[in-house]
């Protein structure tokens, strides 16, 4: 016994499969691949769309309103460099801070325990993170989680407090920040997603001219067809009613 071999160019000449049914199940799959491919668009862009808002409003406030710590609600983020296990803090991990009012008094904030952040000296970009332990009058008492030695700075120094990290979402932001990051993660996947609309919108486009084609055609050759029979109808009336003078002229005879 011969099996044929399915062709997808060619749908109908499957041996085992009725034509209308093949020509069902290839629109089913485009249409499954279509989905899938919204859905993994979508997706992009949502994680996307968030990072790159966020590092708007944060560019906008560095460069244009020259804000030492740029906020967003109230938080700034800072990117872990380096482990550290007393606070559960892993390099690479993107943690959040509160920055404290410059209207509330910050002897309110300070609670022994209490993780908060500074920026390293004559730094304005790399912070510390340290536990609080004390504070008399304007001077802050704070222990490094690293070396666990203890050093006091002025109160007016301390930026603010940590609330949260987020494991490994520093990294990525980190990588974003870079020419090669952003190149990768937002320059080609958009022209890719720009392109990949262009070519659903064109490829669209086209099935919808063919199939005003197809249905133009269709409709002229039921004109066609229509007009070939009212003009045999027409003959055949034709015929009938000559033949009809005819038996009457012979029966007149």
């Amino acid at each position: 016994m011969g099996f044929g071999c399915f062709n997808p160019c060619n749908p109908c000449k499957h041996p085992f499969m009725k034509p209308g049914k093949v020509e069902t199940n290839v629109k089913i799959m485009q249409s499954c691949r279509e989905k899938v491919t919204n859905v993994c668009c979508a997706v992009a862009l949502l994680l996307i769309i968030p990072i790159l808002i966020m590092n708007v409003m944060l560019i906008v406030q560095i460069y244009v309103l020259k804000e030492e710590v740029p906020t967003v609600g109230g938080y700034f983020p800072v990117i872990s460099l380096e482990d550290e296990a007393s606070i559960d803090i892993e390099k690479g991990d993107l943690i959040l801070c509160r920055k404290f009012d410059e209207d509330t008094s910050l002897a309110d904030e300070w609670k022994v325990g209490k993780a908060v952040t500074h920026f390293a000296d004559d730094s304005h970009t790399v912070m510390y993170i340290a536990t609080f332990l004390s504070v008399d009058d304007d001077q802050i008492t704070l222990l490094s989680p690293k070396d666990k030695e203890s050093y006091e700075l002025p109160s007016d120094d301390i930026v603010g407090e940590y609330r949260l990290s987020i494991p490994l979402l520093g990294g990525v932001i980190y990588f974003l920040s870079t020419i090669p990051g952003f190149m990768i993660c937002v320059v080609i996947p958009t022209i890719v997603l720009t392109e990949l609309y262009l070519y659903k919108r064109g490829k669209d486009s086209a099935l919808a001219d063919d199939e005003e084609s197809i249905l133009l055609a269709e409709l002229e050759a039921l004109k066609a067809e229509r007009k070939s029979l009212l003009s045999q109808t027409e003959n055949k009336r034709s015929e009938i009613n000559s033949q009809n003078s005819n038996s009457e002229d012979n029966e007149s005879r």
